[in-house]
């Protein structure tokens, strides 16, 4: 929240923690306002929280899913291992090329 204080700029609007902090100074003079640095830090918190649990939640599914079909967790590696090779990670763009492996994640 600091860094983005001090780099705040009304007419650019980064992300949702700067449109709440150009709130927080609008309503500065409302005794009655819910737009608070506090408030802030909590909403960043459960955005960042929320975050985590699905990620959380979607590697259990998987690992869960790769244990109980061994084919599965076969057929996976073998579209990884064909589409990203071994010398690199994998890459946001690259679950294009691996139908087999992304349709599990989603129905996961």
């Amino acid at each position: 929240m600091e860094e983005h204080e001090a780099t705040l700029d009304p007419n650019n609007i980064r992300d949702f923690i700067d449109g709440y902090l150009l709130e927080i100074e609008k309503r500065k003079a409302d005794l009655n306002t819910t737009f608070k640095k506090d408030i802030l830090i909590d909403v960043a918190r459960g955005f960042f929280g929320a975050g985590s649990e699905t990620v959380r939640v979607t590697v259990d599914w998987m690992l869960l899913v790769c244990a109980a079909f061994p084919e599965v967790k076969k057929r996976i590696q073998a579209e990884i291992d064909e589409v990203v090779g071994q010398e690199r990670f994998p890459t946001w763009q690259d679950r294009l090329n691996m139908p087999f492996t992304e349709a599990h994640q989603l129905n996961s």
